[in-house]
């Protein structure tokens, strides 16, 4: 289980139900979530693309993340339930964004609490809205680099000229 489902199960007060490390996925996986009695769960997209259709009316919320979550899988798992696309790429704790979807218009969803996004051209300049440009995210959540990596973490991260509050200074 990932720190976020430890601390959403303790919050709530539900039962963490950990897969086996074997199950990748797949029939088996949804036989699992079934017979748990499964009612919120953190799957990957290309855990979940595996799993046969099948019934699952326990399960009322479904979070993914860990890859990008494709239109035909959010309108394939959204009915019925609560779908919510996670993005954060490696170097942001947990994630960078998080959001309900919609099936038919699959977004990465809004900024979590302290995240600050950046949509910015090659020269770090913030783009227009609807401008093509690359995501930058800065906040307490993005790693201060790779260990024992400085040449990987000097080319990753860049110094924010955007705001140089602690925790904001990189993205």
């Amino acid at each position: 289980a990932s720190i976020l489902e430890l601390l959403l199960a303790t919050w709530s007060r539900a039962e963490l139900v950990i897969a086996p490390v074997t199950l990748y996925g797949g029939a088996p996986l949804g036989d699992f979530l079934a017979e748990n009695e499964v009612t919120h769960a953190f799957i990957t997209p290309a855990a979940l693309a595996t799993i046969p259709d099948r019934d699952l009316p326990l399960l009322e919320a479904l979070s993914v993340g860990g890859d990008v979550l494709q239109t035909e899988l959010a309108r394939r798992w959204s009915n019925g339930r609560i779908l919510i696309n996670a993005y954060g790429p490696t170097e942001v704790t947990i994630a960078a964004t998080m959001g309900a979807v919609d099936p038919d218009n699959v977004g990465i969803g809004s900024a979590v609490t302290d995240a600050q996004l950046m949509i910015c051209d090659e020269r770090l300049n913030l783009v227009a809205p609807g401008t093509v440009g690359e995501l930058y995210v800065a906040g307490p959540g993005v790693a201060h680099g790779y260990l024992d990596r400085p040449e990987l973490t000097a080319s990753r991260f860049v110094a924010n000229p955007y705001n140089d509050a602690q925790g904001y200074k990189r993205m």
